[in-house]
């Protein structure tokens, strides 16, 4: 896959490469879910073919770009490493529906408080109503950049894509059959480096 490379730079200084670009109209872990455009991205085709639509704003999944930002900034203060967890990330005092794709259009179970005394909580929540599988456990922002850190899970009516987001704060939007091979291709490295498997439905531990 011509697009994913793997770069030695820091994730951090990525991320300030990446802010840049939001700024002039990329998108990046620089953008919000405000920035997002109403149409699909000037690097569509104008028509997609009849058996593949071209992706959409929708289909981009901000909310991944935005988890990837504050993984980042949850890095500043703890020595350069990436959380363990999504829950971590919401803990920050972040709303729970920041790890809800608008694909989904399921109302989630309430969710608990997201504050650091409710940890086991919004730890069971999240791995229960999470749209979202994080892969930067045991990850810094050191590792490299184009690393996967983050991907949706499979949903109904994804029309076979998956949103990835990769440690230069970008997300691409991968057919799945596409997807499959890279996370192969992934866990080469993460094995390498003592990280856990990636799944297309989850990270898989090893047998304690």
């Amino acid at each position: 896959m011509a697009s994913v490379r793997h770069s030695k730079h820091g994730l951090k200084k990525s991320c300030a490469l990446a802010l840049l670009l939001a700024l002039s109209g990329g998108i990046s872990c620089g953008a919000t879910a405000a920035d997002a455009p109403t149409s699909a991205p000037t690097s569509a085709p104008a028509t997609a073919p009849a058996t593949e639509q071209a992706p959409t704003a929708g289909d981009q999944d901000l909310k991944l770009i935005e988890l990837g930002r504050f993984a980042i900034s949850w890095s500043a203060d703890h020595n350069n490493r990436l959380p363990n967890s999504l829950g971590q990330i919401l803990m920050m005092g972040f709303s729970p529906t920041l790890v809800r794709s608008a694909l989904n259009e399921t109302p989630p179970p309430p969710a608990p408080v997201m504050m650091p005394s409710n940890a086991a909580s919004i730890e069971k929540w999240v791995a229960a109503n999470s749209d979202y599988i994080w892969a930067g456990t045991g990850m810094s922002n050191d590792s490299d950049t184009l690393r996967i850190l983050a991907y949706r899970r499979p949903l109904p009516n994804d029309r076979g894509q998956v949103s990835v987001l990769f440690g230069d704060c970008h997300v691409e939007v991968l057919k799945r059959s596409l997807f499959e091979k890279l996370l192969k291709d992934e866990n080469v490295w993460r094995k390498a480096h003592h990280l856990p498997e990636l799944t297309p439905t989850g990270v898989k531990w090893p047998a304690s």
